[in-house]
């Protein structure tokens, strides 16, 4: 509490006064000599000798309680006090203090050791994870099945695939076997009558599905089929598209000489819209009874067409 009061009345220095700027700055420098001389004592270790009231008689042998004593120091800053009853060694140890050069090698291993244990424990529980999920998909299959296999029958379609299993022929084999055609010659002049327009006039498809057992969707799944109805559509939007942005009332002639543009090694006169994409694509539906989306209708656009700025 009393921190946060400090915190919410305290000044910046710069705010103060000059007079109170300047007590502040030298209050900070004491605080800091005072620790930073803190730490220095505990660095260098603090092994004072025991002070003594008496005053020395001489300089290099001073007297305490009438016994000479002799102060030696060698090479190693190791100082002795040599007296005639006692004999005291002051040891320059230094207190060694927590950093990164006076960390162990065996911490680094044991933490090392423990990255490494955490990892591996992370890479196993993800795989727990990712079995448990290839787990569940065979279950869910069972369940499934199970439920199934006690489930009763209880539309017609249902209950005529019940009796076709009970008499050992699948569903699919019985719609497949139901045909009229049996020759590849029959079968794709069947399909040919089926896709045809006569049919989708005269709206006899549900009719014939139901007699051959062949489905527009699945015959339309034949690619040399569905490849060549695909280009013809793809080709007469095209062409609609071209001719519907080349007319007079989307697009004008410019009238410069050198206004001209190589389209492979043709040379077009440039032409420019009278409107954006955006509006010319909703006219474009408006105007047609099919529906194309805009990315489409953008691509359709001749290179001598330029955009409106």
């Amino acid at each position: 509490m009393e921190r946060e009061r400090v915190k919410i009345y305290y000044k910046p220095t710069e705010l103060l006064a000059d007079e109170q700027a300047e007590n502040r700055r030298e209050r900070n420098r004491k605080n800091a000599k005072k620790f930073y001389y803190k730490h220095k004592k505990n660095r260098d270790g603090n092994c004072e000798m025991p002070t003594v009231s008496e005053a020395p008689t001489s300089k290099n042998s001073p007297n305490i309680g009438n016994r000479a004593m002799t102060n030696e120091e060698d090479d190693n800053g190791v100082r002795s006090t040599i007296s005639e009853d006692v004999l005291t060694v002051k040891m320059p140890f230094y207190k060694q203090m927590p950093g990164p050069s006076n960390r162990g090698t065996k911490k680094k291993r044991q933490s090392r050791a423990l990255k490494r244990t955490y990892k591996r424990i992370e890479t196993l529980e993800d795989q727990n994870e990712t079995l448990k999920r290839k787990l569940k998909t065979p279950q869910k299959r069972i369940e499934r099945f199970e439920q199934s296999k006690g489930k009763k029958a209880t539309t017609p379609r249902s209950k005529t695939d019940s009796l076709l299993k009970c008499c050992g022929i699948h569903p699919e084999q019985a719609t497949e076997n139901n045909t009229i055609a049996e020759t590849p010659n029959e079968i794709r002049k069947l399909k040919s009558i089926i896709i045809g327009k006569v049919v989708k006039k005269y709206r006899l498809r549900k009719y014939l599905q139901d007699m051959t057992a062949l489905g527009r969707r699945k015959l339309i799944n034949n690619k040399r089929t569905n490849t060549k109805i695909m280009r013809s559509r793809a080709e007469k939007v095209k062409r609609d598209v071209y001719a519907f942005l080349m007319r007079g009332d989307n697009s004008r002639v410019m009238p410069g000489k050198g206004d001209t543009v190589t389209v492979g090694r043709e040379k077009k006169t440039k032409r420019i819209l009278n409107d954006y994409m955006q509006n010319l694509h909703l006219k474009f539906i408006a105007e047609n009874e099919y529906r194309i989306s805009k990315a489409s209708f953008c691509r359709h656009r001749p290179k001598e067409l330029t955009l409106v700025n």
